[in-house]
């Protein structure tokens, strides 16, 4: 079986969870036990942490778990906190909670979890550009290297427009 503990938070319920749900049953009373959370406490969104997960669930049982994630009755958004080893089931959960149209997303920090629940909402495009604008390291000191090859003094005033030209201008 499967212990299930509850913390309420402001923005969301951090659920972490030991053993593994064997039947449909308890996929069921877990599902019922988050409704009566979210009813609870006023927040539709939660933390699940299943590091503590000790078997892999049947067939029969992932799809009742995802049966309730995709029902109006889940969670409105849903951080899924997995073991660092486990990259494909954090890429099975990624593309299922797409696939299934559910805001579920899966992480192996509770840090990460964490922020994503409780940041600004991003439309999915914006959260394309968001991971693209993170994987570029930014330039700062003793990176030479990776600087302009065009000495600062190059491009003078006069050949900027305008309207660049006034906000560029060095001061004697």
């Amino acid at each position: 079986g499967a212990i299930v503990d509850l913390e309420p938070r402001p923005q969301y319920i951090h659920v972490t969870c030991h053993g593994t749900l064997l039947t449909v049953r308890d996929v069921t009373t877990f599902n019922r036990l988050m409704e009566s959370a979210m009813l609870a406490h006023g927040v539709r969104r939660a933390l699940l942490d299943v590091r503590g997960q000790t078997d892999e669930p049947s067939r029969e049982v992932r799809t009742a778990a995802w049966e309730w994630l995709s029902s109006p009755t889940a969670f409105d958004q849903i951080a899924y906190v997995l073991p660092v080893e486990q990259e494909l089931k954090a890429a099975r959960v990624n593309m299922t909670g797409l696939s299934n149209g559910g805001a579920i997303r899966a992480f192996h920090s509770v840090m990460e979890a964490h922020r994503w629940l409780v940041g600004p909402r991003r439309s999915g495009i914006s959260q394309q550009l968001q991971a693209v604008r993170a994987t570029v390291p930014p330039v700062g000191e003793g990176d030479e290297g990776r600087r302009s090859s065009i000495p600062p003094d190059a491009m003078r005033d006069s050949e900027l427009p305008p309207s660049l030209s006034a906000q560029t201008s060095r001061k004697p």
